[in-house]
């Protein structure tokens, strides 16, 4: 339950809603992560903990899914009710604590002295920390939205009637307020991410052709 509704966002070519633009904004900061770091994530889940394999990073991908699979699914948690079955109980669950427990399952198959605990300590100690470091995240934007935007969240049903109308009424209009802010914020990432993206692509052309040229004069040198 949002502590306000963001009014609609009108791009031109499509409009989002007050969900579809969180979705966005999350969908974004994801995709600057994958751009900036993904890399050293894969080489660490990748052979850092145990050597993978392709038959067995394969492995690990396949239970991945299947897991996501059975604890997002609400369909396969109705149809154990409807056999008699338990429900499958439908919580969040990450995907990189799933994939790195999958490499660990191979890693005890294979043998524990393959496994680096060194390493699986650091990605538990940041597991520990996440939390830890989003909830006083959470806590200090929230202490700067409510004092610098003045939106009230929370302790509603403990007011009086026309308190609680007063405090909707300022949310509303703060809702205004924030909807243009975030209208700015996405309109700004998705011209740097495409900025972003034209750059990488040229840099890439750039290496290829770089490559190309020192592999002719290898060949030409070696005539």
């Amino acid at each position: 339950m949002p502590a306000f509704n963001l009014q609609d966002l009108d791009l031109g070519i499509f409009t989002l809603n007050s969900s579809q633009q969180l979705f966005l904004l999350g969908g974004l900061a994801i995709a600057i992560g994958i751009i900036t770091y993904s890399k050293k994530v894969m080489e660490t889940i990748g052979g850092n903990i145990v050597e993978l394999s392709s038959e067995a990073a394969l492995v690990v991908v396949l239970a991945q899914s299947l897991v996501l699979f059975i604890f997002s699914s609400s369909g396969l948690s109705n149809l154990f009710v409807r056999i008699g079955l338990p429900p499958i109980p439908m919580v969040p669950v990450s995907s990189s604590q799933l994939i790195v427990g999958c490499v660990l399952g191979i890693g005890l198959y294979k043998g524990v002295r393959n496994i680096n605990f060194k390493m699986l300590g650091e990605i538990a100690l940041g597991w520990l920390a996440t939390p830890i470091a989003s909830g006083l995240l959470a806590f200090f934007s929230l202490f700067f939205m409510k004092n610098i935007f003045g939106i009230n969240v929370g302790g509603k049903k403990y007011l009086s009637d026309g308190l609680a109308d007063q405090i909707n009424n300022t949310a509303t209009y703060s809702g205004a307020d924030i909807s243009g802010i975030i209208k700015y914020i996405i309109i700004a990432l998705l011209i740097f991410g495409t900025i972003g993206v034209a750059y990488y692509l040229l840099l890439e052309r750039k290496k290829k052709i770089g490559l190309q040229r020192s592999e002719e004069k290898f060949w030409i040198n070696m005539k």
